[in-house]
């Protein structure tokens, strides 16, 4: 396959995009903490600003992955197909003074045929496009967020990004620890979600929990948890997905 350019394009396995992904994101969470450490305290401008860069490139981010793995699923769908219908070359007609009428139509109809099958197969692939970009925008992601976002709200919330580097858990109470200044596990945690209602873990101890919520859709790769700050109108935007 080539680009626009001429130059051959490498087409890459199911896993090893996602694991082009996977770097793809933990540099942006690195560029993204270099962005915060620029702000000055107290510069609620300068912090607007940053907040802007930071959703244009989750989202700048998102949508060229999202463009990779359906263009990889429509490569797929094309391979298979020729795979599966192959074209047989057409025999060479033996010279004759006077081709009867009916040897030249079963020849053309041949060749007809095969447009159609090339016709019919670019309809499915644009219908499928097609299709796919429409469940993005009312897919199970955008509404598992949604929905977390919204018992956050009630509650004076709003999602903090933790890195999806396998430790998502870990790091999302790391995070909670610091943000509520305490350093053992003696409390309860309360985990946040989109179907079903919230649990509690550690029921037992006494103090305010710590708030975490979990995403089954947000990354491709699987289950990821979040931790949570106060709600910030001023400043919501440089925290949240």
């Amino acid at each position: 396959m080539e680009t626009e350019d001429g130059e051959a394009e490498i087409v890459l396995t199911e896993e090893a995009l996602l694991k082009k992904h996977r770097q793809e994101r933990k540099d942006l969470q690195g560029k993204i903490q270099a962005l915060k450490k620029t702000a000055t305290k107290g510069d609620k401008k300068k912090k607007k600003e940053i907040a802007e860069t930071i959703v244009q490139l989750e989202k700048e981010l998102d949508d060229k992955q999202s463009a990779e793995l359906q263009n990889l699923e429509v490569t797929d769908n094309i391979n298979e197909i020729g795979s599966n219908e192959p074209i047989e070359a057409e025999p060479e007609p033996e010279p004759e003074p006077e081709p009867e009428p009916e040897e030249t139509t079963t020849r053309v109809s041949r060749a007809q045929k095969r447009r159609n099958k090339k016709q019919t197969a670019d309809r499915e692939r644009e219908k499928r496009i097609a299709e796919q970009e429409e469940d993005n925008k009312q897919g199970p992601r955008i509404v598992e967020l949604n929905t977390i976002k919204s018992i956050l709200q009630n509650e004076g919330l709003q999602i903090h990004n933790i890195p999806a580097d396998g430790n998502c858990l870990y790091c999302a109470i790391n995070h909670q620890l610091e943000v509520t200044g305490r350093s053992s596990l003696n409390c309860p945690i309360k985990v946040i979600q989109a179907s079903g209602p919230s649990t509690v873990q550690g029921e037992n101890y006494e103090g305010p929990p710590l708030t975490l919520t979990y995403h089954k859709h947000l990354y491709r790769l699987g289950e990821h948890y979040n931790s949570t700050v106060k709600l910030e109108e001023s400043e919501d935007a440089s925290d949240t997905l």
